[in-house]
């Protein structure tokens, strides 16, 4: 894995510029307040988007993650943004350990749950990768209060195709920080062995025609919704909602779980 000056927090903070916009965020408040949803885990909290967002919409939200670099960044980003929210870090299968089924909803979103044991080195063993999505999904159903509901996003329906195993996506170019910067999306599937690599391109334009790239390949495990289905139902999920649309969610399929 190539990692240059910028670390995978720089980057996925960079990427959210790109990604994501204000309707999310309004189409994710309404669902939430439809659901009642009033202290909320964000278990993938990364650099704190949307988390961030959420407590300045009121939200009682508590955050974790398991890499060290987010969360330092997520730091950051909520001394910027002038908020405090509680945060651990914590390993999704840790999450029972520290909290007992006092959540409304629990966030797994930002396409994390494929990256379950490759985030930080890159590596993956499929067979790992599945057991501790398994003991992952079972402890986010734990700390969830008996009408509790889990928020996934994972990879499109097209994404099990094999006309859509590789595709390129280079987003318009944003100024960041005073610098005209771009990004390209490289994705590949390998549905024979269930792999997802996603490669983000960076590229900023320092000026005097001087350009600055960053990128990186992760790998993640591409397991198929039926599969996600199964799990959730194996960690006790009574109901689950499959392709859920949220308002601005333009890039992954939602998932929802309910315990009730």
């Amino acid at each position: 894995m190539y990692m240059p000056k910028k670390d995978i927090a720089w980057i996925w903070d960079t990427c959210i510029k790109f990604i994501y916009t204000e309707e999310y965020i309004s189409g994710l408040n309404e669902f939430l307040k439809e659901n009642n949803a009033k202290r909320i885990l964000d278990c993938s909290c990364g650099t704190g988007f949307p988390a961030i967002e959420l407590k300045k919409s009121g939200f009682n939200i508590v955050c974790s993650d398991s890499s060290a670099s987010m969360l330092k960044k997520f730091h950051r980003n909520c001394v910027k943004e002038g908020v405090e929210i509680e945060s651990f870090k914590l390993d999704w299968r840790e999450l029972n350990k520290k909290f007992d089924k006092e959540f409304d909803l629990v966030l797994c979103r930002g396409n994390s749950l494929p990256y379950v044991v490759s985030w930080d080195d890159g590596e993956l063993n499929i067979a790992e990768a599945r057991n501790a999505l398994i003991e992952s999904i079972k402890s986010m159903f734990n700390v969830l209060n008996e009408k509790g509901i889990l928020y996934i996003d994972v990879p499109p329906r097209e994404a099990f195709t094999p006309k859509t195993t590789t595709f390129i996506e280079k987003f318009p170019a944003q100024e960041t920080n005073g610098k005209r910067t771009e990004l390209t999306w490289r994705i590949k599937h390998d549905l024979i062995n269930k792999i997802r690599y996603w490669k983000p391109e960076i590229l900023i334009h320092n000026g005097l025609g001087l350009k600055e790239e960053i990128s990186v390949e992760l790998k993640g495990y591409h397991f198929s919704h039926s599969e996600l289905i199964h799990y959730l139902k194996k960690a006790g999920f009574k109901r689950i909602d499959s392709y859920r649309e949220i308002k601005g969610e333009k890039n992954y399929d939602v998932f929802l779980g309910f315990k009730e």
